[in-house]
């Protein structure tokens, strides 16, 4: 049989029966190539979602125009802290670096160095004033004083006065063998640190803690700003004279630090967290 003969006797199978009843196409329907995404009962999920998402809004923006005004509130100056009370005054200030304040993010600073005329302790004294408390204070002695080349011997807690209480603050170290000096060697005293956070009345001395209260006053301002204060005294005796110094130094300096950061004067001390 020729190859005309087999294409001629060719045949095209015949289609499925329909079905009884059915008068349809025999052609499946096309599929939209996204028909898997869709779900009719996913409107009402959505539908909710977008109305707790505007809901949210409304009530943030109502709480956010209903926050305490600035009127009358001003920017609290670091440079009015005394330089002389009782037995403590300020040998030297250095104040030089016009750009420093810019790269600490703070609204104000003071970095001094105080000597006591009877016992001849040191303390240098180092405060941030921040607005509000915005951005981070990154600068602190945990990361600053490693960085410098000082080892940490201790980290604690010790107490300091301020606002008429013992306030916890943070307590260390340093051994100042490996630092080096300004004439290419190595070597200075070891250091008794102190720092904490103040807020008014208000101090915190966990560093996380801190910037918890500070994102929460992101939407409620207490209008007091954050002030990171550190104390630093270099060994000429005793790590403990040095500590009993700034206890000392507090002392005289305390509510002079308080009232010149506190710009809210009628702000109470809230809650601890």
């Amino acid at each position: 049989m020729s190859a005309e003969n087999m294409e001629s006797k060719t045949t095209i199978p015949a289609p499925p029966p329909r079905e009884p009843g059915y008068t349809g196409s025999l052609v499946a329907p096309a599929v939209p190539s996204d028909s898997f995404h869709w779900d009719p009962a996913g409107k009402k999920p959505r539908l909710a979602a977008l109305i707790v998402i505007l809901s949210v809004s409304f009530l943030l923006s109502l709480f956010l125009s209903s926050r305490p005004s600035d009127a009358g509130v001003g920017d609290a100056n670091i440079q009015n802290i005394p330089y002389e009370r009782g037995d403590w005054k300020c040998a030297s200030e250095d104040f030089s670096d016009s750009g420093l304040m810019s790269q600490l993010g703070a609204d104000s600073y003071t970095l001094r160095n105080y000597v006591n005329v009877r016992s001849r302790q040191q303390v240098q004294l180092y405060v941030i004033y921040r607005r509000y408390g915005r951005r981070e204070f990154n600068h602190n002695p945990d990361q600053c004083f490693p960085a410098g080349g000082y080892r940490v011997l201790k980290r604690d807690t010790a107490l300091l006065p301020y606002g008429g209480k013992e306030r916890p603050v943070v307590h260390m170290l340093f051994d100042g063998s490996h630092v080096e000096r300004t004439d290419g060697k190595e070597g200075v005293p070891d250091a008794t640190v102190t720092y904490f956070f103040a807020s008014g009345e208000r101090t915190e001395h966990v560093f996380l803690k801190q910037q918890m209260w500070m994102a929460m006053e992101r939407f409620n301002p207490n209008r007091n700003g954050w002030t990171l204060l550190r104390l630093n005294s270099p060994k000429t005796t005793t790590d403990a004279d040095a500590l009993a110094g700034q206890v000392d130094f507090m002392k005289a300096f305390g509510p002079a630090i308080q009232e010149v950061i506190t710009t809210d004067k009628g702000n109470s001390e809230p809650a601890a967290l």
